[in-house]
């Protein structure tokens, strides 16, 4: 079916490539990740994550198998105040244990995450279809904390507002289930704004969704709705950035994304009143010709309107830059997740030493080659919740690695 699904893509692609309009500018879409390595076990990389955290805090050296994204965007410029372009992307992982890896039983899995055609006239821009709708990422820590809302919808994007553009969204996620009132799906309206600052930018967010009730396989599943309020202000550097952030979320938004759970029944009524606040630091860039560094120390306070909840996270990476291609590299950091529920603190660190070798001398630079060893240490409170991602380490209290790693992604 990918086959069949990817050969129509690149008939497409010819067509717009050979039209009558004007000339078709392909930029590709690359982003890939893998590698492998052997641990203390001597037996192949197992991550160690502190359940709860929506995140991969100080990720360097704790990625199992692979990710990959590639696609890419055709835009045809068809007149000096109007283009239009076509982006897609397909995103595969797997376990990467072995050469070739059966989609079902191995965990392998491929399919699209973007199909979109998009539109600008005057500044303006429109977009309809599937995409990721988001906006900045810890790197260090693999998480969009602000405006991610993945999804399919429609769109208007960079609407002069006063001294800054606004954009607005329609989203929809639905849920395969039977219903008197068809799929029930979560539907969200997404508004956003920038301004330009001294030294920065603002950034405003701010969504409402909603559910319907449905019924499934006999079972009554409650309306829901929700909403989200955030703001974050970035301050450039020379060759860097400092990003604070802070968001709002509740009901069926609590989560901050498109992803909200409308599978919530009578016996569960409690998480109508769920709520969430997070908060982000996060910063990254080079701090002159020999040091650069990533850095973020980030927490979210939240309730699923019975128990409560916190988690906080810290890490960085310090980079220095031993010529034009190689990096030495450390990366250290800890997180803690503590709920009401369970009465326990769970603990995580981890400490990372290395050597990169890139396309060049930025914190940025892709291609990149990694060779690395990393070890983690987790408490007594986390002996039972290691062991989900690390069967290996079942009654340990620590675990290492030596892996090597590629990086790379083209946009």
């Amino acid at each position: 079916m990918y086959k069949s699904v990817f050969f129509g893509f690149l008939v497409l692609c010819g067509a717009l490539g050979t039209s009558r309009a004007k000339a078709v500018d392909i930029s590709p879409i690359i982003y890939f990740r893998g590698g492998s390595g052997v641990t203390s076990k001597s037996s192949l990389p197992e991550c160690f994550n502190n359940q709860g955290i929506p995140a991969n805090p100080f990720r360097l050296g704790n990625e199992c198998g692979y990710y990959g994204e590639v696609g890419a965007r055709f835009n045809q410029t068809l007149s000096p105040d109007w283009s239009m372009a076509f982006q897609f992307r397909l995103s595969s992982s797997g376990p990467n244990r072995s050469q070739w890896e059966d989609n079902d039983s191995d965990g392998r899995d491929i399919q699209f995450v973007e199909a979109f055609v998009s539109g600008e006239s005057n500044g303006i821009q429109g977009w309809i279809g599937e995409r990721f709708y988001r906006d900045i990422d810890s790197h260090i820590f693999d998480w969009y904390y602000f405006a991610e809302m993945n999804g399919i919808g429609a769109g208007l994007a960079q609407i002069p507002l006063g001294s800054g553009h606004f954009s607005i969204a329609h989203l929809i996620q639905g849920r395969d289930n039977s219903s008197s009132r068809g799929k029930a799906a979560l539907q969200v309206l997404d508004t956003r704004f920038d301004q330009k600052t001294k030294g920065g930018f603002l950034k405003l967010w701010a969504a409402v969704g909603a559910s319907p009730s449905y019924e499934e396989s006999g079972q009554r599943y409650l309306a829901r709705q929700g909403g989200l309020i955030g703001a974050r202000h970035q301050w450039l550097w020379p060759e860097g950035f400092t990003d604070v952030a802070l968001v709002h979320g509740r009901g069926v938004l609590e989560g901050m994304n498109i992803w909200g759970n409308t599978h919530v029944s009578e016996s569960e009524r409690h998480l109508q009143q769920s709520w969430r606040h997070r908060w982000v630091i996060n910063s990254a860039g080079k701090l002159n010709s020999k040091f650069g560094a990533m850095a973020t120390l980030a927490g979210e306070f939240a309730s699923d309107g019975k128990d409560r909840s916190d988690w906080q996270a810290l890490g960085i990476r310090p980079i220095l830059f031993m010529g034009d291609h190689t990096q030495a590299l450390a990366e250290g950091g800890c997180s803690r997740i503590w709920t009401e529920a369970g009465t326990s603190m769970r603990v995580l660190c981890r400490a990372t030493i290395g050597l990169q070798w890139s396309l060049g001398d930025s914190v940025w630079s892709r291609p990149a080659m990694r060779l690395l060893y990393t070890h983690s240490w987790w408490n007594d409170e986390n002996g039972a919740k290691i062991p989900v991602s690390a069967p290996s380490y079942a009654g340990a209290r620590q675990g290492g690695a030596l892996i090597y790693q590629f990086e790379l992604w083209q946009y």
